[in-house]
C-alpha cells in the first residue's frame, strides 16, 4: 500500500512520518522496515532474474537507496556496454571494407569501437591505393598526349576508372 501511495523505500516512510508529525511504535517502525526489506529483495532477485537494462533501471527507480544500488548500477552499465559492442562487432562486419565512405562513416557513427583502429588501417591502405591508381592516370594521361593515336592507353584507362583493372594486376 505504501508503494502504491508513492513511499518507495524506508528511508522515504520516516521522512513522510516525520514531515506529517506522526508517532509510530518502534516495533510498528520496525515492522514496516522488514516488509520493505522483504519487497526490495523480492524486486532485486526479479531484477537479477531478468537480467535486462530495464528490469536493473526498474529496481533502481523504485530504490534510489536500496541495498543494492551500486550492484544495480553495473550490472546494468555492463549490459550497455555489452550491448554497444555487439552493435559495433556488427556494424563493423556488414562494413565494405573496400568504400571509403562507408569506413569513414562507421569511425564517425563508433568512435569508441574497438574496431576503429582496424578501420583506420583499412581507410589508410585504401587511400594508399587510391594515390597509386591516381599516380598512374596521370602518367597514361602523359602517354595518351605524346601518343595521341594510342587506343590501348585508353582502354586501359577507361578499365582503370570502371575498376576492371587493378593497379596491382598491371
Amino acid at each position: 500500500a505504501l508503494k502504491c501511495a508513492g513511499v518507495k523505500d524506508f528511508e522515504e516512510f520516516k521522512k513522510v512520518i516525520s514531515e506529517n508529525h506522526i508517532s509510530i511504535k518502534k516495533t510498528v517502525q520496525d515492522q514496516i522496515e522488514e516488509k520493505f526489506n522483504v519487497s526490495e529483495e523480492a524486486d532485486w532477485e526479479e531484477a537479477k532474474r531478468l537480467n535486462t537494462e530495464e528490469a536493473y533501471q526498474n529496481y533502481l527507480n523504485l530504490y534510489p537507496y536500496g541495498n543494492f544500488r551500486e550492484e544495480a548500477r553495473e550490472r546494468k552499465n555492463k549490459l550497455k556496454e555489452k550491448k554497444e559492442k555487439e552493435a559495433c562487432d556488427n556494424a563493423w562486419y556488414d562494413v565494405d571494407k573496400e568504400d571509403v565512405d562507408k569506413i569513414k562513416s562507421f569511425i564517425e557513427t563508433y568512435p569508441n569501437c574497438t574496431h576503429v583502429n582496424e578501420a583506420k588501417e583499412c581507410l589508410k591502405k585504401l587511400e594508399k591505393k587510391e594515390v597509386g591508381i591516381q599516380s598512374l592516370l596521370n602518367r597514361i594521361d602523359e602517354l595518351i598526349n605524346k601518343n595521341k593515336d594510342d587506343k590501348i592507353v585508353e582502354e586501359i584507362k577507361k578499365s582503370i576508372k570502371n575498376g576492371n583493372c587493378k593497379v596491382e594486376n598491371l
